[in-house]
């Protein structure tokens, strides 16, 4: 049987080919993201496929996906995989990478983790 192509984030990605957009959703897990999916070229009725990596998602478009495209844009992240990322209620950074047609999710919370990070690096070679 033939293996199946590995879920992966978006490492070594050129950033200026990134696409960015926040969203928050709705009680039921749906997100309202038009824009990232026009940039990707997914439309409503596509299937897609969500990977938890750690605290992201990262959704990917297949045939053979568990969930579909909305109607008026919009795309559901199941519970179960927002519990498994420690995604929360929201607000979510969500990442278009047009190059690996992929979208990434990911919390406030990581995202805040990764800016604090940062910081403390530019006040260490600031310091130095």
């Amino acid at each position: 049987m033939p293996r199946l192509p590995q879920v992966r984030p978006p490492a070594g990605e050129d950033p200026q080919a990134l696409r960015l957009d926040t969203a928050r959703p709705d009680p039921s897990g749906r997100l309202s993201i038009r824009y990232l999916l026009r940039t990707l070229g997914w439309s409503a009725g596509d299937r897609v496929d969500h990977t938890a990596i750690g605290e992201i998602v990262v959704i990917t478009r297949s045939p053979t996906g568990r969930a579909t495209i909305g109607c008026r844009g919009e795309l559901v992240i199941p519970a179960a995989t927002r519990t498994l990322a420690g995604l929360g209620n929201g607000p979510f950074l969500l990442v278009a990478v047009p190059a690996q047609n992929i979208l990434v999710v990911h919390s406030e919370a990581s995202v805040t983790g990764l800016l604090t990070d940062y910081y403390a690096h530019l006040e260490a070679v600031d310091d130095g």
